[in-house]
């Protein structure tokens, strides 16, 4: 059984935070891309280079889950060869229940047609770990299989759905611009790394989950939004939470 998730700021509990100037956000400025979200229980701040290619990602969060007190950390930092990306290190730290454990994992690339090789070195509590896997891309570089789903896209460029087999995530958009929709990082790296496809072109606002072996982990609802007047959501709400948005201007 393998439930998705959907996205990591939406059903992990990244809230955003906003300042009063995204509500007074007027212009429509294809350089608008989000810098900072914040919940409750966690935290992510995000930066780019001169292009709005998405170069660090951080991301903290601390709470309770039932008798577990966890905290973790994890920065992501990506670099370029001209179009092209070259490697993505990622530094993980967490506690639970006081239990520490940390990891540094670098992955870099190949590419063949529309084939990405990933390879991934992590180095954790003093082991390390190495290992490869293919994805497949379109030409729009959008994500179309990993090791885990296969893509299914509407016209627009939305993921509709998604597919392992046994379970099955679908997806409807509304026609306002998407979170990450200025982020020229390729999608497939928004997706694949940072679950953050969705939001790509437009935003979610139904998410129905099915499961052939598990139908009691079966489940749908709705997210809503609040929109600056340029379209972008600076605000959002699933059952039993609720987040806003901050962005570069």
């Amino acid at each position: 059984m393998k439930k998705i998730v959907l996205s990591a700021f939406v059903l992990a509990g990244m809230l955003f935070t906003s300042c009063d100037k995204n509500d007074d956000n007027t212009v429509e400025n294809n350089d608008v891309v989000p810098v900072k979200m914040s919940s409750k229980d966690s935290n992510m701040e995000l930066s780019y280079d001169d292009q709005n290619r998405l170069v660090k990602l951080s991301d903290t969060s601390e709470g309770t889950y039932g008798q577990v007190t966890y905290s973790y950390s994890s920065v992501s930092e990506l670099e370029y060869s001209g179009e092209e990306l070259t490697k993505i290190t990622e530094v993980y730290n967490s506690t639970y229940n006081e239990n520490q454990s940390s990891s540094t994992t670098e992955y870099t690339f190949s590419k063949s047609n529309n084939i990405i090789t990933v390879y991934y070195k992590t180095i954790e509590d003093g082991s390390t770990y190495t290992g490869s896997e293919n994805l497949v891309i379109d030409e729009k570089k959008y994500l179309v299989t990993n090791e885990d789903y296969t893509y299914f896209y509407n016209t627009q460029g939305n993921i509709v759905k998604m597919s392992d087999g046994d379970t099955e995530s679908l997806f409807e958009f509304d026609d306002k611009n998407g979170v990450f929709k200025n982020v020229k990082t390729p999608q497939w790296v928004l997706e694949h790394f940072f679950g953050m496809g969705m939001f790509f072109i437009n935003n979610p606002v139904k998410y129905t989950y099915t499961d052939e072996n598990f139908p009691e982990e079966n489940e749908s609802f709705s997210i809503s939004y609040q929109y600056n007047t340029a379209g972008y959501p600076i605000k959002m709400s699933i059952p039993d939470q609720e987040s806003t948005i901050q962005y570069n201007k």
